[in-house]
């Protein structure tokens, strides 16, 4: 029904027998939506399952109403939602991956050598057929991956004489198969109807067949499947084990280290997002943990003093400190006394006070009005005095989303001349609708990476995570509400929610250079919000945009 997957059934049939079973049984057509938001609910608060999860349970019940009952049900309001939580995936060290697969041998040895060094996921590769090997292209062609989506990875050269040797046992199975009047494989939609010579030909049977045969559970049809994913999972556990991992092991985490040590190694990421067949690059960028320097560029205070700090196990802790006459005697009149204390305090507020007030002030004597925002024409930025380049609304199809302003010192009509103007520049953008804010965050991340080149957005990652770690905190951004984005030379990109700085500033120029394309870039957001922006918009009149 509706092309599912037997999997996708198996689930939905799962789904809908423990809902059955945790209202007593009952028919789901004496059911409704108060017993479904409850059976979620339940997952979410009893149970504690994942959002992925909860969602999964969801989608299946929705299908049982709509699809096999033909039941409308209304939105589910009073569903309490599951917690989706951000991970980071297990990755195993080089070494690690050595030793795993040192441990296993055979198919199973070269199905988790093929994740490892294509970056494939589990089913993709039991599910790879003679016809999408290019040993002299090395090249492996993934077909219906996960969306549907076919492409191409890369097949490591250490592999093609195993392949080689895989794809004679298999031919030898087929051989077998057709000289006792089989041979047929399974081939998706109607292509066995369109090519009634297909299932037997060579070049579609599986790289990895089963070593028996199976009836195919939706036409009783007796063939010879692929290898069945359950025994490499545990073949893998089994490795891990013997290797001493202690580490989650699977073959997922194959895929997981594939997309790490590529990036460790200094390839592109749209390159390994390309390889993995991630459609968003924010999805690839899970791995980027590895650019971030994190502990790893940090020395800790405890590495500074040297070894003596460590306690002895089993032994008394050596003292640490330094001898007396290590620091020398100062004279009891060069300390301050109380006045001079309390004057230092004050001085020091004063100075807090001062850096404060720093932040981005505006005048009020003039105002550039957009969309009913008030955008002054100059502010002061520490001690530079800002004027307002343009300003404008970013619109959605006929919604308007924001309005945006732009600040330099000095006015510039190109976006060249805006990543050149001296001095700090300054983005203010107000909010005219309500939006979710992790949704905007990874709208910014879409528009850098459409206008931004390779190795600038590549440079930018750091400030990416950073900004949607920012956007992810405030959840939704209300109407009303505004943000900034600023550049300072010498300190970074600050991002400002209603005024306060989220954060310490992105240092990484690069990053201010990709995020300020999303607006003047060649595919921008908006491209009359570009042209205000700029200062080159036409007058107010026009409705869409002022300067």
């Amino acid at each position: 029904m509706r092309h599912y997957s037997i999997r996708t059934e198996d689930t939905y049939v799962d789904w809908a027998r423990r809902f059955i079973l945790f209202h007593g049984k009952r028919h789901p057509l004496q059911m409704g939506p108060a017993e479904v938001a409850a059976f979620l609910t339940h997952l979410a608060v009893q149970r504690h399952v994942a959002s992925a999860t909860q969602n999964q349970a969801r989608s299946a019940l929705l299908f049982l109403y709509r699809v096999v009952l033909e039941v409308e049900l209304p939105w589910l309001d009073e569903v309490v939602a599951a917690n989706g939580k951000r991970r980071l995936p297990v990755v195993l060290t080089p070494g690690e991956v050595r030793s795993l697969l040192h441990e296993l041998s055979g198919p199973m040895g070269l199905v988790a050598s093929l994740l490892y060094g294509t970056g494939m996921r589990l089913l993709e590769g039991l599910r790879l057929r003679v016809k999408d090997v290019g040993l002299e292209r090395r090249e492996l062609l993934v077909r219906d991956g996960k969306g549907g989506k076919d492409r191409v990875t890369v097949l490591p050269e250490n592999l093609l004489l195993p392949l080689q040797q895989q794809m004679a046992h298999a031919k030898a199975l087929h051989d077998r198969d057709l000289a006792d009047g089989g041979g047929a494989v399974w081939l998706p939609d109607a292509l066995a109807v369109k090519y009634p010579s297909a299932p037997r030909a060579w070049g579609w049977q599986w790289v990895f067949p089963s070593a028996t045969r199976s009836a195919d559970p939706r036409s009783g049809a007796v063939r010879r499947h692929h290898l069945n994913e359950a025994s490499v999972q545990k073949a893998v556990a089994g490795a891990a084990r013997r290797a001493a991992i202690d580490k989650p092991c699977s073959p997922h985490v194959l895929r997981h280290s594939f997309a790490t040590h590529l990036l460790q190694a200094g390839y592109d990421i749209r390159t390994v997002q390309e390889l993995l067949g991630h459609s968003d690059v924010s999805t690839t960028m899970i791995y980027t943990h590895v650019l971030n320097r994190g502990g790893r560029g940090v020395r800790s205070p405890l590495d500074q003093i040297g070894p003596a700090a460590m306690p002895i196990h089993g032994g008394p802790r050596r003292d640490i400190s330094p001898p007396r006459c290590a620091y020398p005697r100062v004279p009891c009149g060069l300390f301050p006394s109380a006045e001079t204390r309390f004057m230092l305090r004050r001085l020091l507020t004063l100075i807090a006070l001062s850096t404060t007030l720093a932040l981005p002030q505006v005048g009020h004597a003039q105002t550039t009005e957009v969309a009913g925002v008030k955008f002054p024409n100059t502010m002061q930025v520490g001690a530079t005095r800002l004027q307002l380049n343009g300003a404008g609304i970013r619109y959605k199809v006929i919604f308007k989303v924001y309005a945006a302003g732009l600040y330099l010192r000095d006015k510039a009509g190109t976006p060249e001349a805006v990543l050149a103007s001296p001095g700090p520049r300054h983005l203010q953008i107000v909010m005219l609708r309500d939006i979710d804010a992790h949704e905007l965050g990874k709208l910014f991340t879409k528009g850098m990476e459409d206008n931004a080149p390779r190795d600038e957005f590549s440079k930018s990652i750091p400030g990416i995570l950073r900004m949607s770690d920012i956007f992810s905190a405030h959840k939704k951004l209300v109407a009303g509400e505004s943000f900034a984005i600023e550049w300072v030379l010498g300190s970074g990109t600050v991002i400002y929610i209603d005024g306060k700085p989220a954060g310490e500033p992105i240092k990484e120029p690069e990053f201010y250079s990709a995020l300020m394309k999303i607006w003047l870039g060649k595919s921008p957001a908006d491209a009359q919000l570009k042209e205000a922006l700029l200062g080159r918009a036409a007058s107010p009149s026009g409705g869409r945009a002022y300067n």
